[in-house]
């Protein structure tokens, strides 16, 4: 099958590229004024937490100059040998939440790092609105931690959720990924260095001096829910042992001490780049399109802060094509009947993209209103030809998951020439055959059949299997009815594959989904046989239910012959209806319309004056509807 298919917005909004970013400086803390560190900025933090900070750190925080000051432009934290609050050590720990939060941006501090064993300088961030609740849930980022025994390295890191954890415990169900980086010379006590990150809706990059050491993606990361979506908030601080260090988590080096982390500054830069802006129209102007009608679309595409550089025409999340000259059009030439959604993005002359916007919905011919091939639905028992899916497109009479693959080729044949699954003409010695070809897995057909009793069937399959094997699974109202399957086939030859017990099915009208289990399967019937009949045809000599023949010859020109069957069904004569239709539905002739006998019947259709085309005759009886297709051909 092939036609255009529209995915999921959200899926389609995945596939856009990284926007290009122009950042600014929208927030700086160059600690220029000697003293306290700014109370409009910082929040102090004091004492020794919960289990020590809930990592048993040895410290107590204060806010007391020997432990935090501002001296000549430089943030000074350190960390002493003191008893104080019942800790042999003190520090300090300063926060920014609810006076400086970002979300997004480039984030860069430069600062010098304590050394020694024991010493944990840190540089992170804790989220200011606890959106999904306590740690680890709402997420951590840390942009610097050192252990001072390894005063080379640097690690970045982030904390969440693990996908999957059910419990309430906070360690158990926490994940991290982070990584490190080590100087090739020389240590982080020594000089200044700048810690930064780039974080976006899309994930975060970590580097030291400009090289990038570690990245997570939104996409990729193990998490229950992204918390990295919202506002976070700085914390600074230099802990004294605990369970960073392992084994070593209460060894500490006193004699080094004290030891400070000196902090330069923090800059804050967000992208002002602003996005280009697109709509989408029809060139008819109008969103009703008739049928055989060609489609261009057009493109209104803008950028208030430089030039637009392309536009890219979507249907779905399969690109169409892509503009890079104005005016943004695009040709379609004429699509298959249904309902069609459009989106465009345009990219502006720095590589940023427009969000997809609402989408262009074009309503082609008989639309997508869901309805039977044939009014009442095919009639069962019968021959259901695969090529009689039911009216409405995609998503309604059928799905195609792979739209542009076949493009160009037989879509919808010369059977169904506005729709959008393709139709394999199949040519035998005696017949032509159509088949619905070019299938993949997980697309299907729906079917809307009647039947008139509660009966059992037996099931044939017709068709073309691939050259591994292939099976189909049939559901009966969205009940899982039967797996049938293909053999591996080498050739091309249609063959028939049975159920072997039969399927109860109720009278009514039901709505039959065939589904693709595997791709390259060529379609072409479903015989359904009734376990039971009315009467032995054996005892009575005439025919016990109601049959349609293929007409003969076919293709014709200007004539054949259609022979049906009527069952006796208790009764020596009914009243049925032979009519044709043309493929829109119109019906064009009337050949039977009256009381007949039960028996063997045939009637000459002459076409002289119809056109070329594909028709279909209906014979119409009192226990339901018998339908079949034929060819004229002049």
């Amino acid at each position: 099958m092939r036609r255009y298919i529209l995915l999921l917005l959200l899926s389609f909004v995945a596939t856009i590229p990284a926007m290009a970013q122009r950042f600014e400086l929208v927030w700086a803390e160059d600690f220029n004024a000697d003293g306290a560190p700014s109370t409009q900025r910082w929040t102090f933090e004091y004492g020794t937490g919960q289990n020590g900070w809930g990592n048993a750190e040895l410290q107590f925080y204060t806010s007391d100059s020997s432990n935090v000051k501002v001296r000549d432009g430089n943030l000074i934290i350190t960390a002493r040998k003191q008893v104080f609050g019942g800790r042999n050590y003190t520090s300090a720990r300063m926060k920014s939440q609810f006076k400086a939060d970002f979300k997004y941006g480039r984030i860069e501090v430069r600062a010098k790092l304590p050394r020694g064993q024991g010493l944990w300088p840190a540089i992170w961030m804790m989220p200011t609105d606890n959106r999904f609740g306590g740690w680890p849930r709402s997420g951590e980022i840390d942009i610097m931690e050192g252990r001072g025994n390894t005063p080379a390295h640097v690690e970045g890191t982030v904390h969440y959720w693990r996908s999957g954890c059910t419990g309430t415990n906070a360690l158990a169900c926490r994940e991290f990924r982070g990584n490190g980086y080590t100087l090739s010379t020389g240590n982080f006590a020594d000089e200044f260095h700048v810690f930064s990150i780039e974080w976006n809706e899309n994930g975060i990059d970590w580097a030291v001096d400009g090289n990038v050491y570690h990245s997570i993606r939104k996409n990729t990361l193990n998490a229950e829910w992204y918390p990295f979506n919202e506002r976070f908030y700085f914390i600074l601080n230099v802990a004294v042992g605990g369970n960073f260090f392992g084994a070593n988590a209460n060894v500490v080096d006193d004699h080094l001490l004290p030891q400070s982390l000196t902090i330069d500054y923090i800059h804050v830069y967000q992208d002002v780049n602003q996005n280009p802006t697109v709509s989408l129209t029809a060139e008819s102007g109008s969103d009703v399109i008739q049928s055989g009608e060609p489609v261009t679309l057009v493109a209104n595409a803008t950028d208030p802060d430089g030039s637009v550089a392309k536009v890219e025409f979507y249907y779905g999340t399969t690109l169409l094509d892509s503009v890079k000259t104005a005016p943004f059009q695009l040709e379609l030439g004429s699509i298959s009947d249904g309902c069609h959604e459009f989106f465009a993005v345009a990219y502006d002359n720095e590589g940023r993209t427009s969000s997809p916007g609402n989408p262009l919905e074009l309503t082609v011919g008989t639309g997508c209103e869901p309805r039977p091939f044939v009014t009442g639905g095919l009639s069962m028992p019968g021959t259901l030809h695969f090529t009689n899916y039911d009216y409405g497109g995609q998503g309604i009479g059928y799905n195609d998951t792979t739209p542009l693959k076949n493009l160009g080729n037989n879509n919808g044949n010369d059977f169904r020439p506005n729709e959008g699954v393709d139709i394999l003409k199949w040519e035998l010695p005696d017949t032509t055959v159509y088949m619905v070809g070019y299938t993949e897995r997980d697309e299907w057909l729906e079917f809307t059949i009647t039947t008139t009793v509660d009966d059992s069937y037996f099931i044939d399959l017709t068709g073309v299997g691939n050259t591994t094997r292939g099976s189909i699974n049939l559901t009966l109202n969205g009940e899982f009815l039967i797996t049938m399957s293909f053999s591996a086939q080498q050739d091309t030859s249609i063959v028939t594959r049975s159920t072997f017990s039969a399927l109860a099915i109720p009278a009514g009208t039901h709505k039959l989904r065939v589904t693709l289990n595997n791709p390259g399967l060529k379609l072409g019937t479903l015989v359904f046989r009734p376990l039971s009949t009315s009467i032995d045809e054996s005892k009575s000599g005439l025919p016990t239910e109601f049959k349609l023949e293929q007409n003969h010859p076919n293709p014709f020109n200007p004539e054949t012959i259609i022979r049906f069957e009527v069952g006796t069904q208790d009764l020596a004569s009914v009243q049925v209806r032979l009519s044709v239709y043309d493929i829109l539905g119109r019906e064009v002739a009337v050949l039977v319309d009256d009381v007949v006998s039960a028996g063997r019947h045939q009637v000459r259709f002459q076409a002289n004056s119809l056109p070329s085309g594909v028709y279909m005759y209906v014979l119409e009886h009192p226990n339901g509807v018998l339908t079949n297709k034929m060819i004229l051909l002049k």
